[in-house]
């Protein structure tokens, strides 16, 4: 998912739409470089990133690092437990994503090209989900014999 998310950032996909940002694999080891140019209020990442060096440049660029810290901290940090439980579903979106087989191998040749896969994939997703609504709806409406 790194892999992913670097290429959304080399493509220019920042999310500075977005209020939070994830950082999906815990062994990464360039994620000062990863998060660097990123602007977002919070900075959400698992116990493998817990260290004073990450920590520190989330803070410099703006971001409230919520990290949950490792059992073995001499003095452990808070941190937003509400917010971090919803850390799941940033990283079940790049799941989704990437079970589309050109994005997760990369198959564009492209930043260009690859940057409108991740967003038809998107797209299908919307209208999925829509689809799934307004079924639901009529069904609804059928029910009480509208």
């Amino acid at each position: 998912m790194t892999c992913l998310l670097n290429t959304l950032n080399q493509v220019g996909f920042h999310p500075n739409i977005l209020k939070h940002q994830t950082v999906p694999a815990p062994r990464a080891r360039g994620i000062r470089f990863a998060i660097e140019g990123i602007k977002a209020e919070h900075l959400l990442a698992d116990r493998g990133y817990d260290s004073d060096a990450i920590i520190e440049q989330a803070r410099q660029q703006g971001m409230q690092a919520d990290i949950p810290p490792r059992k073995n901290r001499k003095n452990p940090r808070s941190y937003d437990r509400h917010l971090y439980r919803y850390r799941h579903l940033v990283e079940n979106a790049f799941l989704y994503l990437k079970r589309w087989r050109g994005i997760a191998t990369r198959y564009a040749k492209s930043a260009a090209s690859f940057l409108a896969a991740v967003q038809i994939r998107c797209l299908v997703s919307l209208v999925g989900r829509l689809v799934t609504m307004l079924s639901r709806v009529l069904s609804a409406l059928q029910d009480y014999g509208i």
